[in-house]
C-alpha cells in the first residue's frame, strides 16, 4: 500500500473548495469517500496538505543483546552469522 500522490490531494483539497461535495469528488478521482473527509479534516483541523508518514519505528528484538554481540565481534573480528555445522 502507497500513499496518495501530493498533487491528488492538493486537487481534492481544490475541489473542496469550490465548493464540490465529498462523493462526487470521490467519483471523479476514483477515491473512497471517507478518505476526502480524512483530507478535508486534515486540512481543518491541523491545516496539513501532505500524507502521514507510513510505517513507524520498531525496536529491534535483539536491542538487550547488543553488548555481548558487541564483544562476540571484539573477540573474533571476522566472525559471521553463516552456521559452523
Amino acid at each position: 500500500m502507497h500513499a496518495y500522490s501530493q498533487d491528488l490531494r492538493d486537487r481534492i483539497l481544490g475541489a473542496l473548495d469550490r465548493g464540490e461535495g465529498p462523493t462526487a469528488i470521490a467519483r471523479r478521482f476514483e477515491v473512497s469517500r471517507m478518505w476526502v473527509y480524512q483530507v478535508r479534516k486534515r486540512w481543518k483541523e491541523e491545516g496539513q496538505r501532505h500524507s502521514l508518514p507510513m510505517g513507524g519505528y520498531r525496536r529491534s528484538r535483539i536491542a538487550h543483546k547488543e553488548a555481548q554481540i558487541r564483544q562476540w565481534i571484539e573477540a573474533t573480528p571476522d566472525l559471521t552469522l553463516v552456521d559452523g555445522g
